[in-house]
């Protein structure tokens, strides 16, 4: 579970390097805010697609196959921003962006909630989350940094970089995984709280709701407040 939350770490150091630049790395390139907007959606239909569907493959065939594609060839597809600024590859790549990266995120969470002790599930998808913050965190520092003194190229490549180590880490650390088993909670193990058995599917959906309309306000701030902070405000890229 170690190796597995800092191949998870790695990527969301990876994504967060670039995350707050695409916006101004866009409109560098003269595109419009209405198409940035339209370029980020993309990426996430590719990740609504991509997280219904690598899970899935875990499930099958063991975590390794998601995490080599969510790192190595996620690495591979951010590379390929600096080699074009064709408005309808520029799309492609997006979608194929979304696709490749959320195989690294559904499989992850979901091998650290399998393999969690079983009364200890959430404190370690709380661990996760908290992880995956910090490294949010320090890949957000440098991008402005990186973007103001050597260009909005340097940033791609250092994202790259940080995603082919990921999957250099999955390959050294995770050569002989396995589909994981579900854990079967046996006579002598007390039920976790809000076990399956008594799922409230009305509590359910309300947790779906809630959950669009957080997810709803990411999308946005993710789109505009780096435009914002530069265009409006006046604050430098850094």
């Amino acid at each position: 579970m170690i190796i597995v939350m800092s191949i998870m770490a790695l990527g969301a150091l990876a994504m967060s390097i670039l995350q707050p630049m695409v916006p101004l790395y866009l409109t560098s390139i003269g595109v419009t805010p209405q198409i940035i907007g339209l370029m980020l959606s993309l990426a996430m239909v590719g990740m609504v697609i991509g997280e219904s569907s690598w899970g899935w493959v875990a499930d099958k065939m063991g975590i390794k196959f998601p995490l080599i594609v969510g790192t190595f060839i996620s690495g591979l597809t951010v590379f390929c921003f600096v080699l074009t600024q064709n408005m309808a590859l520029i799309f492609t790549i997006f979608f194929f962006w979304g696709l490749v990266r959320s195989a690294l995120y559904g499989p992850g969470r979901g091998y650290i909630s399998t393999n969690a002790p079983v009364l200890r599930k959430a404190t370690f998808m709380a661990i996760i989350t908290m992880i995956m913050s910090a490294s949010r965190t320090i890949g957000a520092l440098p991008s402005g940094f990186l973007a103001e003194n050597l260009g909005f190229h340097a940033v791609f490549f250092v994202s790259c970089g940080v995603s082919l180590l990921a999957g250099l880490v999955v390959l050294a650390g995770l050569r002989q995984a396995r589909p994981s088993k579900v854990q079967v909670i046996g006579d002598g193990v007390p039920d976790p709280p809000n076990s399956v058995g008594r799922v409230s599917y009305n509590s359910f959906a309300v947790l779906c709701v809630v959950t669009v309309f957080h997810h709803w306000t990411v999308g946005t701030r993710m789109s505009f407040l780096p435009l914002l902070a530069t265009q409006v405000v006046g604050a430098s890229t850094t």
